[in-house]
């Protein structure tokens, strides 16, 4: 059971400089940005009116570990979205406008076995997916349903600038794949091809 400080990046700064993730429409590759954002008793705030978000890797195989930072490009006003489905370690992925709905949306995807979802404020849903974090039991078609309703949810309720919001948070582990990546060890910068920190000097 995760919990909201799970989801928190910490710092004794009243503003500091962060390294963001930045995810872009119909792309696998994303790029590396430079956001300053505000601190609030010592925790690192996102900044939703420059769409710059929390996102959490859930290490799902034993160690329990989280790694924690921040990402654009998803346009999110409020809640959190996460997924067990994460290329290639398929650790859990989440992304959010709070630590709260993080926390939130991780716990429903460990409850259900895996899968995917989305909450908000009191509202939450998702689809499970028992076989290996990866896959359904249901029916081809019984899955495509609750997945566009997911969808739906998420662009029209978190105003995603996505139109594939589950498929971008489904790469933004896959290492390889340049620039930057988040995994459960860290912040990976593929062009230097080392981990690097979330908080610049």
């Amino acid at each position: 059971m995760k919990v909201e400080d799970d989801f928190k990046i910490y710092s004794d700064k009243e503003e500091v400089k962060v390294n963001v993730i930045r995810a872009i429409e119909n792309s696998l590759i994303t790029e590396k940005e430079i956001a300053t954002l505000k601190t609030e008793n010592g925790v690192i705030q996102p900044d939703l009116e420059n769409d710059v978000l929390k996102i959490a890797v859930v290490e799902r195989y034993g160690g329990n570990t989280v790694a924690n930072a921040f990402i654009s490009g998803f346009g999110f006003s409020k809640g959190a979205i996460a997924s067990s489905v994460a290329h290639n370690s398929h650790n859990i992925i989440v992304i959010g406008t709070n630590s709260e709905d993080m926390a939130k949306a991780t716990n429903i995807v460990c409850e259900n076995h895996g899968g995917l979802a989305v909450c908000y404020d009191d509202f939450e849903d998702s689809l499970p997916l028992p076989i290996a974090g990866l896959m359904s039991n249901e029916t081809v078609e019984e899955v495509a349903e609750k997945i566009n309703k997911l969808r739906t949810i998420v662009s029209e309720e978190l105003n995603s600038k996505l139109s594939e919001p589950f498929m971008s948070l489904s790469f933004l582990a896959l290492l390889i794949i340049p620039h930057i990546k988040l995994s459960d060890k860290g912040l990976f910068d593929g062009d230097g091809f080392e981990f690097i920190d979330v908080i610049l000097e």
